[in-house]
């Protein structure tokens, strides 16, 4: 496969250098050793089946099956957005997390990094695509700003993700995230308790919250908003509190959230919007509690639109970032 920069080169430096993926993983097993992945069924038979969960490199073992191992996926299609999405946050690890920048610089550059990832990967996906199916079958993306233009008070969230998927030989879903990005130290990280009660309120199920690790460069981990909810603490002054490290390792390293939960989520029926339109809506304009107590908008500051085949004849789309760019041009 010919990609524009070598993704697995790239990978392969991440792996050496023992960030990202694999020491997040690590810490994820060490965490919850008796925990099933929540995905697509080859996942559940890769964890409990071929990984002892008292293995010393548990992390680059599990990092390494994924990256390389093709029969975990549905599709080749899929294994070759994980090592995008790998490459991208190991590089967004490498070159900005040790610049302490604050978090929506932080996420500003990883959106970024996975956008570019995805334009190396375009070419390769494609003719990938064409291989396998015999026709074509597009990947497109569109990275909108929508903080741009001194709007960055109305926002709520700091990043909404919206996954279109539309393969040959797989259900058609389309999946959306809204998510609250939070720098987590050493021991723990600081939860705005309001904030964290709104995006709960407002997207439910689709709400999520991303930590960047800024002591041992693990990727960023996303936690469901609803699952802090329950475990929280007691708020000091009842504004914030704090979320241990040992929480935040239990979530789900990015890359593997954008592939098993955002990709391969055709099952979660209640989590699957029937128009793209309609997942636009909800991610930017929340059907209800729009507003907090401040008077802000809940709505994400960034957002990463992937689509992976063709649009259908009532979607009225002849490319993803049609959705935004009236709306939030780039050219």
């Amino acid at each position: 496969m010919k990609y524009t920069v070598n993704i697995d080169s790239v990978i392969n430096d991440i792996l050496k250098k023992n960030i990202g993926i694999g020491p997040a993983l690590e810490k994820r097993c060490y965490e919850r050793p008796h925990t099933r992945w929540p995905w697509y069924q080859p996942i559940l038979e890769l964890y409990d089946g071929l990984l002892p969960v008292d293995n010393w490199n548990a992390g680059p073992f599990l990092a390494r099956l994924l990256l390389n191992e093709s029969a975990i996926y549905p599709s080749p299609l899929y294994q070759l957005l994980f090592k995008s999405f790998v490459a991208a946050e190991g590089k967004f690890i490498r070159n900005y997390i040790p610049q302490n920048s604050h978090e929506e610089r932080l996420t500003g550059h990883l959106v970024s990094e996975l956008e570019n990832g995805l334009f190396i990967l375009h070419d390769s996906f494609e003719e990938t695509a064409a291989s396998i199916y015999g026709k074509p079958v597009p990947l497109n993306f569109y990275y909108a700003d929508l903080s741009s233009n001194n709007q960055e008070k109305h926002t709520g969230a700091d990043l909404g993700f919206l996954f279109y998927v539309n393969l040959p030989d797989l259900p058609k879903h389309i999946r959306i995230a809204a998510i609250q990005a939070k720098k987590a130290g050493s021991s723990s990280a600081v939860i705005d308790a309001e904030q964290l009660d709104t995006i709960s309120r407002v997207y439910g199920d689709e709400a999520y919250y991303m930590f960047y690790d800024m002591s041992d460069r693990l990727s960023p981990m996303i936690r469901k908003a609803q699952d802090i909810e329950e475990g929280q603490g007691e708020a000091t002054s009842g504004k914030t509190f704090s979320y241990g490290r040992n929480r935040i390792n239990q979530g789900t390293p990015l890359s593997m959230f954008l592939v098993f939960e955002m990709l391969l989520a055709s099952k979660k029926e209640n989590n699957t919007f029937m128009n793209i339109w309609d997942a636009k809506y909800k991610l930017l304009n929340p059907t209800y509690e729009r507003r907090r107590s401040d008077g802000k908008e809940v709505r994400p500051s960034k957002v990463l639109a992937v689509s992976i085949g063709a649009f259908g004849d009532n979607d009225d789309l002849q490319d993803i970032g049609d959705l935004f760019r009236g709306e939030f041009p780039r050219d």
